[in-house]
């Protein structure tokens, strides 16, 4: 397989698995947000949110291609590119969690557990930093196990 081939395999994989793995923390999460509608909405809610979420995995995919040089970056796992993708998954979650909350895109109920300092929900600032990690890895699983 040539290089170009190899790489859109993986962003193909990667938003996949971004998407895949992201819809059940969506949906798992929801009775922490004020409510979204009936329940086809807030499924339908929780499935966009996740494309989002695709996207954001992505560009962080994007973010250690270019600091490290290479579209297989995250395929060798050391210290240092496993810090970059919790910081950066943890800023980036951080930063749309800010925006969503201060442009009335989402509000949260009593019972989210909020960060002290930063009233940021906690359950939702987790999930980019976990998810980006898991989706990472299981990238990198099936574009050695399928994409040779």
């Amino acid at each position: 397989m040539n290089a170009a081939a190899g790489v859109f395999r993986t962003v193909g994989a990667l938003f996949v698995a971004a998407v895949v793995l992201n819809y059940p923390w969506e949906m798992a999460r929801s009775f922490l947000f004020a409510p979204m509608g009936s329940i086809a909405q807030a499924t339908w809610r929780c499935f966009v949110a996740s494309l989002g979420d695709g996207l954001l995995v992505l560009a962080i995919f994007i973010a250690g291609w270019l600091a490290y040089r290479r579209a297989t970056w995250f395929q060798r796992w050391s210290a240092g590119t496993i810090a970059f993708a919790i910081v950066l998954g943890a800023v980036t979650g951080a930063a749309v969690e800010w925006w969503g909350l201060n442009t009335g895109r989402w509000q949260y109920e009593p019972s989210m557990p909020l960060v002290p300092g930063v009233e940021l929900g906690l359950v939702p600032l987790l999930q980019m930093p976990v998810l980006t990690l898991l989706t990472l890895w299981v990238t990198d699983a099936v574009v050695n196990r399928f994409g040779s």
